[in-house]
């Protein structure tokens, strides 16, 4: 399967979380990223015992795997407390700045070098999402505390990637995320329960959405993007995601009612003129697990 064509099946899983998030109604999103990677964490390490994919795991890159599930629960733990600071525009447009630290520092960490066209599709994309989310919440730049925790969630997400892309070229999918997506979820527990949130008690219908945010987002989206990283570059797969909230827009709109503004839109067919720009120069590999 050629990797781009993932890529898009994993941005269009993902794009789904934002309405799953809502369809949740009021639980608190530390618990709702605890019951989501919990839910993901299950099906993973049933499917990773079941094929024996644990045994024999290199001990040399535990610590490394650990490390990228402690950066993606601070992704979700960082952005999400964000919202609660600034505004959503300014939330928006700073969490997706990570393409451009996962550029700057891959030559030394992975050793891939993202080239001028790369650069300048990433560029793009982030003008588009300036513009979506200057069209959701105006120009409020939102404060200072706020606005450093949606980069804090930028660059955990941007070290998670990069970590990523160098495990996956020694160890299988399935061995990576049954350490790193249990390990978020642990963290992302400790953090609820240490913010005095309840784990039970919401209505019926919250954990059958919270319960599809970690079986689709996570299991099929965010996995096929780990999958993606063995086979294209982390800038490439960052910039991807980057068409995140043009999905995620589009999903709200069609169950929800919630059009987009002009301006929405506008920024939204930029992020994709973006994104493409930036991954039609890009080379895969052959596929393999």
């Amino acid at each position: 399967m050629n990797p781009r064509y993932l890529l898009i099946f994993a941005v269009a899983m993902v794009s789904t979380a934002a309405l799953l998030i809502r369809l949740a109604g009021d639980t608190p999103p530390l618990v709702v990223g605890a019951y989501r990677l919990g839910t993901a964490s299950l099906v993973v390490l049933l499917l990773a015992l079941a094929r024996g994919e644990l045994r024999g795991f290199p001990r040399s890159l535990l610590l490394t795997c650990l490390a990228s599930g402690v950066c993606l629960a601070l992704h979700f733990a960082f952005w999400i407390s964000s919202l609660q600071h600034t505004s959503v525009a300014s939330s928006v447009l700073l969490v997706t700045t990570n393409p451009l630290l996962v550029a700057a520092a891959s030559p030394l960490v992975t050793g891939d070098r993202p080239g001028r066209r790369t650069v300048a599709g990433i560029l793009v994309a982030l003008s588009g999402s300036a513009a979506i989310a200057y069209g959701d919440a105006g120009a409020d730049p939102g404060s200072l505390f706020g606005n450093a925790l949606a980069l804090a969630g930028s660059a955990a997400v941007a070290a998670h990637y990069l970590i990523g892309r160098q495990v996956r070229a020694r160890l299988s999918l399935l061995a990576y995320i049954a350490v790193a997506y249990p390990v978020a979820a642990v963290c992302l527990l400790v953090a609820a329960l240490a913010a005095g949130n309840p784990l039970s008690g919401f209505p019926a219908p919250a954990y059958l959405w919270m319960v599809l945010l970690g079986l689709g987002p996570q299991v099929l989206g965010h996995s096929s993007l780990n999958w993606a990283l063995k086979h294209l570059s982390a800038v490439a797969v960052t910039a991807a995601v980057m068409a995140e909230p043009v999905g995620a827009s589009l999903s709200v709109w069609l169950v929800l009612g919630e059009a987009p503004t002009p301006l929405q839109v506008a920024g939204g067919a930029v992020v994709l003129a973006g994104v493409f720009l930036a991954l039609k120069p890009e080379r895969t590999k052959l596929p393999s697990m």
